[in-house]
């Protein structure tokens, strides 16, 4: 070989080998790189677990602590350390144990109250009763703002997309729907269905309204014309006590005859969920969509995967379920039961978050602010309750119950070494 063609292939073989070593120098720096971010990843995963177990632990701590204004404040930073299950349930034992989670004065009817429900921007609660009147209260101020007439009982009511409507059907199958601002009868329409009308919702476009009823049929409306949308659904087989229309408008529930039902918005087919022994009194449908609940006679409510229809749940109660709502942001349910009281629960593990009592009679409906910071409820007593109905007013209630903070000598106790700062300023 040239001396010439053996200088090219060694420069070659130099140049490969420069190239290659620093493939492998790359190679190293990947794998340590891809070290360091599993170690990160372990820490932060370490870090987050040991924020849950503190959180855990300082609620642990509040239920069991003796002085008051102590426990008030670990349950406070308990939630503020980590929103756990455990944080939520001190906080509201601790705010029903201070008389401190039911707010404002009682809202009156003249007879039971069978259902409510939310205003879009907030500001109006309308509850229906067997007194033959929807109330319509400001909210806020807890006043009266008006009182709408009808034929008989008044069992469901419901407002459209944008608030203007307000629907009402009642127990001689009259449904009536009012113009809010003017606090007016838009339509009145007899024997809109053959029997009791039970209950009604809006689709989120605000034009279209589905009713249901003893006589077992559901109906769709136009809330525009008044003139029933297509022919009856006839799939129940009996009773049909309960419906409301998902967030995104492609699906509605409905509830009676032991089976609750999917109806898919548009084909208008429906996909029984299965699991119910008796009448269905109560669905909802979670902010996003993805979840259904359901509370029936059977002592039980349930909570379903809405894409694939398997119970996800089963939340049992010792007396006849009556109704559901989901908080706006989806981790909390609410339930209400023939035994009186209101259960708030934790969607994520279906546990018991805690108890509402105040209510003398069955407890018919239920509904959440539109913050989430209110919840109502109505019942046979001839009242409407407001509680506090988040962690965050809980928090703000155990604060201004204990007027303090925490001494020195108590963070080390119940906190060790952890970093001192205020609990209800920070």
């Amino acid at each position: 070989m040239k001396r010439k063609h053996f200088l090219i292939l060694l420069s070659i073989l130099f140049l490969i080998s420069i190239i290659s070593f620093a493939f492998y120098l790359r190679a190293q720096d990947l794998a340590r790189y891809r070290a360091e971010i599993r170690e990160r990843g372990a820490w932060g995963k370490a870090q987050a677990q040991a924020r849950v177990d503190l959180s855990k632990m300082l609620a642990a701590a509040a239920l069991e602590a003796k002085q008051n204004d102590v426990a008030l404040l670990l349950a406070v930073e308990a939630f503020n350390v980590e929103d756990t299950y455990e944080s939520r349930q001190a906080l509201l034992s601790l705010a029903q144990k201070n008389n401190a989670a039911q707010i404002g004065k009682l809202l009156a009817h003249d007879d039971w109250v069978f259902n409510l429900a939310m205003s879009p921007d907030g500001k109006t609660l309308a509850t229906a009763g067997k007194d033959n009147f929807v109330y319509l209260w400001d909210i806020k101020t807890q006043k009266q703002i008006a009182k709408l007439k009808h034929t008989d009982w008044v069992n469901g009511v419901a407002f459209s997309a944008d608030g203007k409507l307000l629907a009402a059907g009642t127990h001689d199958a009259v449904l009536t729907i009012w113009d809010t601002a003017a606090q007016k009868k838009i339509f009145e329409i007899n024997e809109a269905h053959d029997s009791v009308i039970f209950n009604l919702a809006f689709a989120p476009e605000g034009k279209t309204l589905v009713s249901v009823s003893r006589d077992k049929t559901v109906r769709r409306w136009d809330a525009v014309s008044g003139k029933q949308i297509g022919d009856p659904l006839t799939d129940h087989t009996d009773w049909v006590l309960s419906v409301a229309y998902s967030p995104n408008g492609k699906l509605f529930v409905t509830g009676g005859d032991k089976t609750v039902r999917l109806w898919d918005a548009k084909t208008l087919t429906s996909i029984p969920l299965k699991g119910h022994s008796l009448f269905i009194h109560g669905v909802a449908v979670s902010p996003d969509s993805s979840l259904i609940a359901s509370a029936s006679r059977d002592k039980t409510a349930r909570v379903w995967d809405a894409a694939s229809g398997k119970q996800i749940f089963q939340l049992d109660h010792p007396d006849w379920a009556m109704a559901v709502a989901f908080s706006p942001d989806g981790k909390m349910l609410a339930t209400t039961s023939r035994d009186r009281l209101v259960r708030l629960w934790d969607v994520k593990n279906g546990k018991l978050i805690g108890e509402l009592k105040g209510h003398t009679d069955w407890v018919d409906g239920v509904a959440f602010s539109v913050d989430g910071d209110t919840l109502i409820s109505g019942a046979r007593d001839k009242t409407v309750r407001l509680w506090n109905g988040s962690p965050r007013v809980w928090k703000e209630s155990a604060c201004k119950i204990a007027k303090r903070e925490l001494t020195n000598e108590e963070w080390t106790q119940y906190l060790g070494d952890e970093a001192r700062h205020s609990i209800c300023k920070g």
